[in-house]
């Protein structure tokens, strides 16, 4: 028989025993529920590192790509999206590629640990992200840059939103080949790098439509009379001449166009500046019957474009562009790849963006794999022409929102 003083000891060694065991339950318990439940039904906040340029030469482009994304977020969180209200932006400025990289990367990753990276615009510091989030394993989600090799290194943690500059033309392609069909091309250009560039690209896609191309003029920038130029294009037959200009001088040749009487069926001008309020504002009446290739536009019949522009009207006052859509549709895509994955480590966000196939601002987003491309979305490029002072699409024809019009 134990001595008394003996039994308050016992007892208190029965009540510490009962205590360790419900903490070792416990602990087992909240063991199993991280273990078995993915990090954003534990109502865990996520990160994104917002990769742009605020400042320098791409600083509005930065600007315009940032403010969509801000607009995207504060619409999932007033719609009462319950994992959007844990999502927040750690944004950090590229400044047009004259600020460090690597410590930028730094900062986003190791500092405020990010669990993935949106948006980029210059393809120079995309390709340094895109090395470093490669090596580091952070998924790198690119809205705007277009160069083709950035999907073309076997990278696995890279996905591209919009298009591959190799493939930019390839609606304008198809219209010529399957509608206009045209006989005999002109070509008028600025002398720059940008109307280099212009003339390369047009020319190459002509040739490989078995396209003859009559004459390539040029003129040096800021000029005011193109009737010179525009009396070499003047042929029988020339069916299409492409403007490679900026907005203010392709209104004055377009002007003096018609004042020539220049009658080909259709004109086209070449590069995003055409699909801008800025050129309607420009080319007012001469604008009319003018059409252009664009990754975007507000009138496309996509899921969520009417809702978006009108948004983006009423706080910053402008239409957006397609910068603008890139930007928004990559936070779609990112915050819905993230509330899809198991949890927000590396690989299982990585494995939930190559699952991804959902309807955009931006139109279908899937990451295929095709040619040397890897986990490149394809969304089509627009052909569209200004009917009724308003930029209509005219190909491809499963989402053209008026037919083409000659010319006039």
């Amino acid at each position: 028989m134990s001595p008394n003083y003996l039994r308050p000891c016992r007892v208190h060694i029965e009540s510490m025993n009962k205590v360790i065991s419900t903490a070792v339950c416990f602990v087992a318990a909240l063991s199993f529920v991280l273990f078995f439940f993915p990090q954003p039904l534990l109502g865990a906040s996520a990160r994104i590192g917002v990769v742009l340029p605020l400042t320098g030469k791409l600083g509005h482009i930065g600007r315009i790509e940032l403010n969509a994304i801000e607009q995207c977020l504060r619409e999932m969180k007033d719609a009462g999206d319950g994992f959007a209200q844990g999502l927040e932006l750690v944004v950090e400025d590229t400044a047009s590629g004259k600020i460090s990289i690597t410590e930028i990367f730094d900062r986003l990753v190791k500092e405020n640990q990010v669990a993935a990276l949106l948006g980029g615009c210059s393809s120079a510091v995309v390709w340094e992200l895109g090395v470093l989030a490669e090596q580091h394993q952070v998924p790198f989600l690119v809205t705007t840059a277009s160069e083709d090799r950035i999907t073309e290194q076997g990278w696995k943690h890279v996905f591209r939103l919009c298009l591959p500059a190799s493939e930019h033309l390839s609606s304008f392609g198809e219209f010529l080949s399957r509608r206009l069909r045209p006989k005999m091309v002109g070509i008028i250009r600025e002398k720059s790098s940008f109307g280099r560039f212009g003339a390369f690209a047009l020319s190459r896609l002509f040739r490989s439509r078995h396209l003859k191309i009559r004459i390539i003029q040029t003129y040096s920038p800021g000029a005011e009379c193109f009737q010179y130029a525009l009396a070499k294009l003047d042929r029988p037959g020339l069916d299409l001449v492409c403007i490679v200009s900026r907005p203010r001088e392709a209104s004055l040749i377009l002007e003096q166009m018609r004042a020539m009487e220049l009658a080909p069926k259709m004109v086209l001008g070449f590069g995003n500046p055409f699909s801008t309020e800025a050129f309607f504002a420009h080319a007012w009446g001469n604008a009319q019957g003018v059409c252009t290739i664009t990754p975007w536009v507000h009138s496309v019949r996509y899921s969520g474009v009417q809702q978006f522009t009108q948004g983006f009207i009423s706080v910053y006052g402008r239409l957006p562009d397609y910068h603008a859509a890139q930007a928004y549709a990559g936070l779609q895509v990112l915050a819905h790849a993230l509330h899809q994955a198991e949890t927000l480590a590396p690989q299982d966000v990585r494995n939930a963006l190559n699952a991804i196939e959902m309807e955009t601002v931006y139109g279908p987003v899937r990451f295929a794999s095709y040619a040397k491309k890897d986990r490149q979305n394809r969304p089509p490029s627009l052909l569209v022409q200004w009917i009724d002072d308003r930029p209509e699409v005219i190909w491809p024809p499963k989402l053209k929102t008026a037919n083409f019009q000659r010319w006039k």
